[in-house]
């Protein structure tokens, strides 16, 4: 496998849609299991998990619907027509999830996952990856080493987490 990282990303995003589907599913039955106690609640942490894997996996600025991802539209819109969502309920959803972040645009994702795979699949050194993942423009040094090796941290903390979410 040559992109470990961004197939364990991948994985991540549709459990999580398919964490929500599940809640949605409980929305419309008589008895609501215990997992789903309080369903919307779970269906919209599903989909605000889902929307920050997608950073990792989407450029910033990109149109959500690039490559097999639905957009958050065209789920909601499917949901209200299955009636697993009231129109205001998927409308309220929408405007809270499609919120711009706070801060800089997270430019340096995608090539942050690159970088991480190319670590683990090509067993590279630290300071052959700037060459490669590096944008800095300018010739790569020590600083572009430590940048690099910066990111894959919080991108291996981010894995963590999910791991950690998967298992509980």
């Amino acid at each position: 496998m040559d992109h470990p990282v961004k197939a364990k990303l991948c994985r991540a995003w549709l459990e999580r849609f398919a964490r929500a589907a599940d809640a949605l599913d409980a929305l419309g039955n008589e008895s609501i299991p215990d997992e789903f106690a309080r369903p919307s609640e779970v269906v919209y942490r599903n989909m605000r998990e889902a929307m920050e894997i997608l950073m990792w996996l989407v450029p910033p600025g990109t149109k959500e619907t690039s490559g097999p991802f639905p957009s958050t539209e065209e789920t909601l819109t499917n949901w209200v027509r299955q009636g697993a969502l009231t129109l205001e309920t998927a409308y309220a959803m929408k405007k809270e999830l499609e919120q711009r972040p706070r801060g800089r645009p997270a430019e340096t994702r995608l090539s942050t996952v690159a970088a991480l795979d190319a670590k683990r699949t090509k067993k590279l050194k630290w300071k052959e990856l700037p060459e490669s993942f590096c944008d800095c423009g300018r010739e790569h040094d020590e600083h572009c080493t430590n940048n690099l090796r910066s990111r894959v941290r919080e991108l291996e903390k981010f894995l963590n987490e999910l791991s950690s979410e998967e298992k509980s």
